[in-house]
């Protein structure tokens, strides 16, 4: 009976089809040098959290409304502007195309998605509380 409950409650799952994590390749068509011309080094999606890692080593977290099939992410509009901030993603082969505008910045950028299954210890079944990396 309080698993269905549980199970019935959709704010504790979101199913999001593009979680990973998104290694900048470059700004829009041209190759950068991340240290230099880049401002963003990873984008992580995951569940309902979108974090932005900047090449400084800053970084910012955002709560993800609504998560599209179509590439088309909702953030949750933490300001009293009339516009929510939103990402769209686009895959291109091996890589994908990132657009985002949030509040005063719009950046256009190149990444490739690393999924949590292309980890090693995490594609094993490792659990960190109670093994050691290569316990198995």
């Amino acid at each position: 009976m309080m698993v269905g409950h549980v199970l019935s409650q959709s704010y504790r799952s979101f199913d999001n089809p593009w979680e990973g994590a998104y290694e900048i390749l470059s700004n829009g068509n041209e190759p950068t040098s991340l240290q230099a011309d880049a401002t963003w080094a990873r984008v992580i999606l995951d569940g309902k959290t979108l974090v932005v890692e900047r090449v400084s080593g800053e970084k910012s977290y955002y709560s993800i409304a609504k998560a599209g099939e179509d590439g088309l992410i909702s953030l949750v509009n933490s300001s009293e502007r009339d516009e929510s901030p939103t990402l769209f993603l686009r895959e291109n082969g091996n890589e994908y195309h990132l657009e985002a505008k949030f509040e005063d910045e719009q950046v256009s950028l190149q990444a490739k998605r690393k999924m949590k299954s292309d980890y090693f210890l995490l594609s094993r079944g490792f659990h960190w509380i109670n093994e050691y990396p290569l316990n198995r």
